[in-house]
């Protein structure tokens, strides 16, 4: 079972392709050799792809992010695979790298998250 996060995602207006989607019953994880989009410039579609990872690194408090999730609506989603390897070209996340299973479950944000000061 995905993990949940109590997260809102921003979605790219005027597009029906998003930068997160739903994940449907038959999602499988994929390997990070397999993903081949290239560099690309940072477009309207990117950046609602990184500042939902921000969201979702908020509510985690980590810069390890799954991959697939349940979202605040109760929905499985998924991250894009394109704007997954656009972000490792440009240096927003770490190398991709399979986990365990030998298949890629998690992307590693390039930079720190601090714990939230809530008091």
């Amino acid at each position: 079972m995905p993990v949940s996060i109590n997260v809102h995602l921003e979605e790219h207006a005027g597009s029906t392709s998003q930068p997160f989607h739903p994940a449907g019953a038959k999602y499988q994880y994929r390997k990070a050799s397999s993903l081949t989009d290239k560099p690309a410039r940072l477009t309207e579609r990117q950046a609602v792809f990184y500042r939902n990872l921000i969201r979702m690194a908020e509510q985690l408090q980590s810069q390890e992010l799954p991959i697939d999730f349940v979202d605040a609506s109760g929905a499985h989603m998924a991250m894009d695979l394109g704007c997954v390897k656009i972000a490792e070209h440009a240096s927003f996340l770490k190398p991709l790298a399979d986990g365990p299973s030998g298949e890629m479950t998690t992307v590693v944000l390039n930079w720190s998250v601090l714990p939230s000061d809530k008091t």
